[in-house]
């Protein structure tokens, strides 16, 4: 009797091997309808007194899709929110705009961004095609070659294995793993954020949903009720800023479809101190940005115009 109980088990574990394998085998693209990632920033005020943490919830969905140039693409959103920190102070926002398109390459098991004005040009996103030791190749989340796939492993999303790509500050050793890759959903340090090791200040992705899969199983807030229309907490972009280029020793221009009115300019590291700003510039169409006393590394920029209305956003990289 025990003999054929063990033989049962052997026959069980081998089967949901089998299964499992098959399951982690087989490619999950990422959604291209009714999909939304809840997010939550946070960051370290180490200036304030007391030092706070700040939180900030948003989040992402697909809101249809297009065509440009021959290609389809999905349409990705930005809404949210609530802003609050640890001395209890809350902010109630509510912003929806879109953010990118999102194309699926199904072939290559490759996810590409397009942003405006450039709608059709692709940028790389997930490169879902990579073994243990490939370096993460440089795409819009990731400006490192310093970052590698330390492993390979398999998560339960819903009823299906997904395979997770571990990422690595060193190519073999997980001790150094700072985030996992999942195909179908993306960075667990954000869909659109960069792929950065946290420190005092970062992002996660606290679930995913889909018309099929809620993940993890309680869910999150999703705040995309907000109307398309609404304005973001400083204001919705109305302006084009292109800053070029980057990455950069540290001099970039700034160029506003703009040219009336004053306008000035915030810089923040990825801790977010302001390394950088100016009063309200004359009316101009370009501007010379120079960072070149910080370090390398990633920084975002605002555009604000003298009314308050934020007239542009973005990333700004400094690689000497």
């Amino acid at each position: 009797m025990k003999k054929n109980v063990l033989v049962l088990l052997v026959v069980f574990s081998s089967s949901l091997f089998t299964f499992c394998k098959a399951q982690f085998n087989v490619y999950h693209p990422f959604p291209d309808s009714n999909a939304a990632w809840g997010e939550t920033s946070y960051w370290l005020c180490m200036t304030c007194n007391p030092i706070d943490v700040g939180h900030n919830e948003f989040d992402y969905y697909v809101r249809g899709d297009t065509v440009v140039n021959g290609k389809t693409y999905s349409k990705l959103n930005i809404s949210g929110g609530i802003e609050y920190d640890d001395l209890g102070s809350t902010v109630y926002q509510c912003y929806n705009y879109l953010f990118c398109l999102l194309r699926n390459d199904t072939l290559s098991r490759k996810v590409y961004a397009s942003f405006k004005p450039n709608y059709g040009k692709d940028t790389l996103l997930y490169d879902f095609n990579l073994k243990v030791g490939d370096t993460l190749p440089m795409s819009y989340s990731n400006i490192s070659n310093n970052f590698f796939v330390c492993s390979i492993d398999s998560i339960l999303v819903g009823s299906t294995y997904r395979k997770q790509f571990i990422i690595s500050q060193d190519s073999v050793s997980i001790y150094w793993a700072f985030d996992s890759i999942t195909e179908g959903i993306g960075s667990w340090l954000g869909l659109m954020e960069d792929i950065y090791p946290p420190f005092e200040g970062g992002c996660n992705i606290n679930c995913f949903e889909d018309s099929t899969i809620v993940f993890p199983a309680g869910g999150c807030t999703i705040f995309h009720t907000c109307p398309e229309s609404a304005i973001h907490a400083i204001g919705k972009p109305q302006t084009t800023i292109s800053v070029y280029p980057s990455p950069s020793a540290g001099v970039f221009t700034m160029r506003s479809s703009v040219v009336s009115g004053k306008w000035s300019v915030e810089v923040y590291n990825i801790l977010g101190e302001n390394v950088y700003s100016t009063n309200y510039l004359p009316p101009t169409n370009h501007y010379s940005l120079d960072l070149s006393a910080q370090p390398d590394g990633i920084y975002l920029y605002r555009v604000i115009a003298n009314s308050g209305e934020l007239i542009g956003e973005g990333k700004l990289v400094i690689q000497k």
